[in-house]
């Protein structure tokens, strides 16, 4: 930098970073997929199937104490009352260095909670979105998404060692 450097030369690339942001989270916003904390979300039924049910999926993103590890808690409920098995997809998005996880695991149709671990994420501010898939067309997709920032170096509490 020289003397005759200006403020806004300086400032460029904080601009551009806010700008890319500022444009995927208008994106995600547009598609309907921004983040909430810890509501249910509900989706119509869809695939011609008019006599389907609508299910709920309760989902949350966990950070662990180990670093990159983050849990996803995840219920799929039915209308009916019943907790109908098939495949919840995760994708999440790491917003500081714009990277994406996917992750696909079988739901059981448990009647509580089902946990499941990852490791690899990065630190930083990161986006998940949970869909919900059933095995059986008598039951309606689902969504739901959270935020979750992972650690990025173990945190150990040395009271508890």
């Amino acid at each position: 930098m020289n003397q005759y450097t200006t403020g806004a030369q300086r400032h460029m690339g904080v601009s551009m970073k806010k700008l890319i942001v500022g444009l995927l989270m208008a994106a995600l916003a547009s598609f309907g997929l921004v983040a909430t904390t810890s509501t249910s979300a509900q989706a119509a039924c869809t695939g011609g199937y008019s006599d389907c049910t609508p299910t709920t999926l309760q989902f949350k993103a966990i950070k662990q104490p180990r670093k990159g590890k983050v849990k996803f808690k995840f219920k799929v409920t039915a209308e009916d009352g019943a907790m109908p098995a098939g495949r919840i997809t995760v994708t999440c998005f790491n917003l500081k260095y714009n990277t994406t996880y996917n992750y696909t695991f079988n739901y059981s149709g448990s009647n509580g909670f089902e946990k499941k671990s990852r490791l690899g994420f990065r630190s930083g501010k990161t986006v998940c979105i949970a869909n919900y898939t059933p095995e059986s067309s008598e039951y309606g997709t689902s969504a739901n998404s959270d935020n979750v920032n992972p650690n990025g170096r173990n945190h150990f509490n040395k009271r508890n060692r």
